[in-house]
C-alpha cells in the first residue's frame, strides 16, 4: 500500500530517476513532492522538486531493503539489473504534482510495469491485480486504469484523467496492489511514470476588438494554437474573421459566452468542443474536428447554430447533449464515430433539449457504432436526415440506426434515410410524427426495418425495402400503436 506524508526526509537509502520529457507543451514549475513506494514497512517517502516537463521516475525495490534505479524511459528497454521482492508483499506508489503557476487541461498518464519471476526458492506465484487512480483532494478518486493483472515482461499502462481535474493546484497519482492472493518470489519495477497535459489560453478582450487572432487579447499574449486549450472569459464574444484560420487543442465554453464563426473563417479543433452554462456558438464558416477527437458536449443549455459546415472525423461519441439545442440550416457531417453518432438525452435538462434541423439543414452519419442517432428528447426535421452503415458493438437486439427512446419526440418534415445497419432500423420507444411533407426510406437491414412499440403517426410515405435473403429480416414489426391517416404510405418492397 502506499502512503503519504506531509515531512521531508533528508537521507534515505532510495535513488529516484527523474526524467524530464520534451513536447510541445510542459509544465512549468512542476512539484513533485511526498512520493512513496512501500514494500510493507521498509521504505520512506521522499521529497523531491523538478522543473520541466510533468514526469516522474517511480523506483523499484529489492528485497528486504535495497534499492537500485529504475530503467530508462520507454517500456522496452532492460533494466540494469535484477529485483527481487519478497515474502507477502504488498506494492503501491504515489506522486503528487503540483502547479501554481499555469493551469492545465486534457491530462494523461502513463506508466511501465515490467515483471519477471524470481529464480530463488520456493514456487512461482502469479502477480496479482493493481489499480491505478487519480485525485486532488485524496478523498474523491477515479479510476484511470482499472484492475488488470500485469503479465510477465514489460507492460505499458495509461488513460485519461476526467475533465473535472482539468486546472486543478494539484493532482495525485495512485498505482496500488488491491489483491494479495497472489504475491510471492516476483521481480517487480515500476518506472516511468509521465503526466502530461496543455496549456490554457484564455480569451480576456484585452484591446478593443473581440478578434481571435489579436495577441493582446489572450492571457498567453500570444493567438492560441493547436496544443492550448481556449476558454472565454465570462459574457464576452469573440469572432474568427474572414479568411482567417483559428486552431486549438480544445475549446471550452462555459460562461454564458460567444464564439462566431464568420463566413469564409476556419477553425480547427484537434480534441474536443465543451459549451455550457448557456455558451453560444455559431458557425457560418468551416469548423472542423481532427481525426482521433473526443466530439462536442453540450451541457447546461449549450447551444450550437451551424449555418455552413461542421465536420467531425473519426470521433468516440460525435455529439453528446446532455441539456442544450442545435439548430442547422447547413451541414454536420459526422465521419465514423466509435460510439453513437448523436446522443440527445433529457436525463439532465430540466428545460428540455432540441435538435432543429431546418429546410438547408443536412444532418449525415457515416459509419457510426452503436447507434447513429439516440434521441430521449426533441428532433424536429425539415430538412435531411442520413444515416449510413451502422455497425453495432452492442450485442443487445435493441440497438438500431435511430432509436427514439421513450421520452422521444420526432416531427418530420423532410427526409429520413437509413441505408445499412446490422441490427434494425428504426427502433422506436416514444413518439414519432411523420408529416404530411415528410418521408422515411430504410433499406440494406439486418433485422427490422421499424420495431415500434409506442406511437408512430404516419401523415406522409414511409417506405421499408425488404431483403428475403436474410433469414431474420422483417420490414416493420408493431408492439404499440399505429396511425396511418388518409392519404398516407406504409410501403414494404421486397427485393
Amino acid at each position: 500500500m502506499y502512503k503519504l506524508y506531509r515531512t521531508t526526509i533528508k537521507k534515505f537509502n532510495l535513488i529516484i530517476v527523474l526524467i524530464v520529457f520534451y513536447f510541445n507543451i510542459a509544465f512549468t514549475q512542476i512539484t513533485l513532492y511526498d512520493f512513496c513506494f512501500d514494500n510493507g514497512s521498509y521504505l520512506p517517502c521522499v521529497l523531491n522538486t523538478i522543473t520541466g516537463s510533468a514526469s516522474f521516475g517511480i523506483i523499484w525495490a529489492t528485497y528486504p531493503n535495497e534499492y537500485v534505479m529504475g530503467a530508462n524511459d520507454v517500456c522496452s528497454l532492460a533494466p540494469p539489473s535484477v529485483a527481487r521482492i519478497g515474502y507477502n508483499w504488498t506494492i503501491g506508489a504515489a506522486a503528487r504534482f503540483n502547479s501554481s503557476t499555469i493551469g492545465f487541461g486534457d491530462l494523461h498518464f502513463s506508466v511501465c510495469l515490467r515483471s519477471d519471476l524470481y529464480s530463488g526458492s520456493g514456487s512461482p506465484y502469479g502477480i496479482g491485480s493493481f489499480i491505478i487512480r487519480a485525485s486532488n483532494d485524496l478523498s474523491t478518486w477515479y479510476t484511470i486504469h482499472p484492475s488488470f493483472e500485469p503479465s510477465f515482461g514489460y507492460n505499458k499502462y495509461e488513460g485519461d484523467l476526467p475533465s473535472f481535474l482539468n486546472n486543478k493546484s494539484e493532482i495525485f497519482i495512485e498505482i496500488s496492489k488491491i489483491d494479495n492472493s497472489q504475491n510471492q518470489f516476483l521481480d517487480l519495477r515500476v518506472d516511468n511514470g509521465k503526466l502530461t497535459g496543455y496549456q490554457y489560453n484564455t480569451f480576456k478582450l484585452n484591446s478593443t476588438d473581440n478578434n481571435w487572432h489579436n495577441p493582446q487579447n489572450w492571457t498567453q499574449g500570444t493567438i492560441p494554437d493547436s496544443n492550448q486549450i481556449v476558454t472565454i472569459s465570462p459574457n464576452k464574444r469573440i469572432e474568427i474573421q474572414q479568411g482567417q484560420t483559428a486552431f486549438a487543442r480544445s475549446l471550452e465554453m462555459v460562461s454564458c459566452d460567444t464564439l462566431i464563426v464568420n463566413d469564409l473563417a476556419n477553425l480547427q479543433i484537434k480534441k474536443s468542443i465543451r459549451i455550457s452554462n448557456n455558451g453560444k456558438f455559431i458557425n457560418y464558416g468551416k469548423t472542423v474536428l481532427l481525426a482521433n477527437n473526443n466530439g462536442i458536449r453540450l451541457e447546461e443549455n449549450g447551444n450550437i447554430s451551424n449555418y455552413d459546415s461542421l465536420l467531425i472525423n473519426n470521433s468516440g461519441l460525435g455529439i453528446d447533449i446532455k441539456c442544450g439545442n442545435i439548430y442547422n440550416n447547413g451541414v454536420i457531417k459526422l465521419l465514423n464515430p466509435e460510439k453513437e453518432g448523436i446522443d440527445l438525452k433529457q436525463d439532465t435538462c430540466s428545460s428540455g433539449s432540441k435538435i432543429f434541423n431546418d429546410t438547408l439543414g443536412q444532418i449525415i452519419i457515416l459509419n457510426p457504432k452503436n447507434y447513429g442517432i439516440k434521441i430521449n428528447d426533441t428532433l424536429i426535421n425539415y430538412g435531411a436526415l442520413t444515416i449510413l452503415n451502422t455497425d453495432s458493438i452492442l450485442t443487445s437486439g435493441n440497438t438500431a440506426s435511430f432509436f427514439n427512446d421513450s421520452l422521444a419526440k420526432f416531427y418530420n418534415y423532410g427526409q429520413l434515410l437509413i441505408d445499412g445497419s446490422d441490427k434494425h432500423g428504426i427502433i422506436n420507444m416514444g413518439n414519432i410524427i411523420n408529416q404530411i411533407e415528410g418521408s422515411i426510406n430504410i433499406s440494406n437491414f439486418q433485422n427490422n426495418g421499424i420495431q415500434n412499440y409506442s406511437e408512430l403517426n404516419n401523415y406522409g410515405d414511409i417506405d421499408i425495402i425488404e431483403n428475403p435473403s436474410l433469414p431474420n429480416n422483417v420490414g416493420f414489426l408493431n408492439f404499440g400503436n399505429i396511425n396511418s391517416n388518409l392519404g398516407s404510405n406504409i410501403r414494404l418492397i421486397k427485393l
